[in-house]
């Protein structure tokens, strides 16, 4: 969540501070009512995949706007599914069926490592799940996710098996 950026790069010759207080007032208007907009939808958290500017999570916080970042795509599509929301490309107030749903949106302490749990209370509401796994080593670990893979996929066959 970031200004716009121009598709070339230029050179703009600032002749005073009051040119460059202006150009700075600009872009704070345009951030401002982005996220304005965004408020207006009805949205409480903000997912990003990339990076935040200071300037958006002032405006963000201003407006009451839960942010959380997701660097990985894979995560950010799972959360999408999972929510019933739909990943944007632009900068910009989403459409009402763009937005997506959650109970509650916390973070929790598990294993001494904070998470931030998108909380669904009724099962209809998404087909997915998530194991938290935990054991002494990086190798028990690994062969805990591969058994639990392994069930997962059989249980997955025999729903898809018409016998």
């Amino acid at each position: 969540i970031e200004a716009m950026e121009a598709d070339t790069k230029g050179t703009g010759v600032l002749k005073d501070a009051d040119q460059l207080r202006d150009f700075t007032k600009g872009e704070e208007a345009a951030m401002e009512s982005t996220i304005a907009a965004i408020a207006a939808t009805g949205a409480k958290v903000v997912v990003s995949g990339g990076s935040v500017s200071e300037i958006a999570l002032h405006f963000l916080e201003k407006y009451g706007l839960m942010v959380v970042k997701v660097v990985s795509k894979f995560e950010l599509r799972r959360l999408c599914r999972a929510i019933g929301a739909t990943a944007l490309v632009r900068v910009g107030p989403p459409v009402p069926e763009e937005l997506g749903h959650a109970t509650a949106v916390e973070v929790q302490e598990i294993a001494s490592r904070r998470v931030t749990v998108f909380r669904q209370n009724n099962a209809e509401d998404t087909g997915l799940a998530t194991i938290v796994m935990r054991g002494a080593t990086k190798s028990f670990l690994d062969d805990v996710a591969r058994s639990v893979d392994d069930a997962v996929a059989v249980a997955k066959q025999l729903t898809r098996d018409p016998r």
